[in-house]
């Protein structure tokens, strides 16, 4: 009997990427930002995006004189750091499926499926939860109130912010079994989008694919409501340098949680009525009549003090005279100097639970996958499929002889701009 051929390490590593890229779908909703940029780059190192300012304009029929207009650019600036996902197999079991068949079935798709999981799990964790607004869908008579005006709602509060590229929703298998027969007979199939997300892909209402996503936080509230006690804006250093507009907000209070949800409300500095804080849009223009949700993202064992999700730069902050101060290129609408003193009220009931939806821009997410430095001294490999590259690295222990296969996927993942995603927690 002929004896197989063996199977290229390359050839068997881009197998294993497939399988990583197949299981993905968050990612596929993403944009490559650092392509040009993480070659050959490490673990843990750090990359900044600069979204664009866009400025300030007027409109008059007298007044032509620009003197007094903001002419620099104050591009808003937001950080992310490569990781990697991994996974090992003993060098025996690697190279003794000699089949591409064998191989695929007993090395590639669990354990490329299971890296992805990991990846997959680690980016929404991390991201999801930065969207300028949330809403809450309650239960209705005791069943959910999930219907068409909600998936109608999310599309609409992107188009409010002028986002135009290509948007797609996620939610939870279960939330989408509970409710099927209520509307997704209404979905409309996309053969483009079926090829890309294949078995989780149920269609598109409202100019929205939807795909089904088992990492969708589920979020549950307990018997007190979290509440916050006090926020403090801190400017961030960016580049060595300090930028007084642009920072995160860390809060303290009680019964806090990962996925705690408020609006605020703030003094006005120059007529003292109380204003809610607002969202903004992508021209850097107030959102009329939504207001900024803020988001809890990370948070101590105790429950009682925490950070929100994303970075902040407030439209005004404070007044010199009867003028207010007015800051350039704004993630939200509302005043600074006040901030320390902003009233939050949560969005969640207590002894509730809420699945979450999101729809997001494909703008909204950057992802790229890249390649760390062989390492010397080691067999090392790697191959790219779809978005994914996956690295191997063969090594062995002189002590019991015995080698191993590393195999690596580095990437970076970051929600890039607040403004290109929205949730919905639906009640179940």
């Amino acid at each position: 009997m002929a004896m197989e051929t063996p199977v290229p390490l390359n050839r068997k590593v881009k197998y294993f990427a497939a399988a990583v890229d197949d299981a993905l779908p968050y990612v596929k909703a993403s944009r490559s930002y650092l392509s040009d940029q993480l070659s050959g780059k490490k673990m843990g190192d750090t990359y900044f995006f600069y979204i664009p300012d866009p400025g300030t304009a007027s409109v008059g029929t007298k007044d032509l004189d620009i003197s007094s207009m903001n002419k620099n650019v104050h591009e808003r600036v937001i950080a992310a750091t490569i990781v990697s996902g991994k996974a090992a197999v003993d060098l025996t079991a690697w190279n003794k499926m000699q089949s591409i068949e064998n191989y695929v079935d007993e090395i590639a798709n669990p354990r490329g499926r299971r890296v992805a999981a990991e990846i997959e799990k680690d980016i929404i964790a991390k991201n999801v939860w930065i969207s300028d607004n949330a809403f809450v869908v309650p239960k209705v008579n005791g069943d959910s109130g999930l219907n068409f005006a909600t998936f109608q709602l999310l599309a609409s509060k992107l188009r409010g912010v002028k986002a135009a590229g290509k948007k797609v929703g996620f939610a939870h298998p279960n939330l989408f079994g509970e409710t099927a027969s209520k509307f997704l007979s209404a979905f409309i199939p996309s053969e483009i989008q079926s090829r890309i997300y294949n078995d989780v892909y149920l269609g598109d209402y409202a100019k929205v694919s939807w795909i089904e996503e088992n990492f969708m936080p589920c979020v549950e509230v307990g018997s007190t409501l979290p509440a916050i006690t006090s926020a403090t804006f801190h400017a961030p250093v960016v580049d060595g340098q300090i930028s007084a507009t642009d920072g995160t907000i860390s809060v303290t209070g009680t019964n806090l949680f990962v996925g705690a949800a408020f609006t605020a409300t703030y003094t006005d500095p120059i007529t003292s009525a109380t204003k809610s804080y607002g969202t903004i849009d992508l021209n850097g223009m107030a959102v009329p009549h939504e207001k900024k949700t803020f988001i809890i993202d990370s948070v101590n064992a105790e429950g009682t003090a925490g950070t929100f999700a994303g970075t902040f730069r407030f439209s005004t902050n404070g007044k010199t005279g009867d003028a207010l101060n007015i800051n350039t290129n704004p993630t939200l609408d509302g005043d600074q100097a006040a901030f320390a003193s902003a009233v939050f009220t949560s969005i969640l009931e207590a002894n509730k639970s809420y699945f979450v939806m999101q729809v997001g821009d494909h703008d909204w997410l950057e992802f790229d996958s890249t390649k760390f430095p062989d390492l010397a001294g080691c067999e090392n490999g790697s191959a790219s499929c779809g978005g994914i590259t996956v690295q191997t690295c063969e090594w062995g222990d002189i002590n019991t002889r015995v080698s191993t296969m590393r195999i690596d996927v580095p990437y970076v993942a970051k929600g890039i701009d607040p403004r290109l995603s929205r949730i919905a927690y639906v009640e179940v």
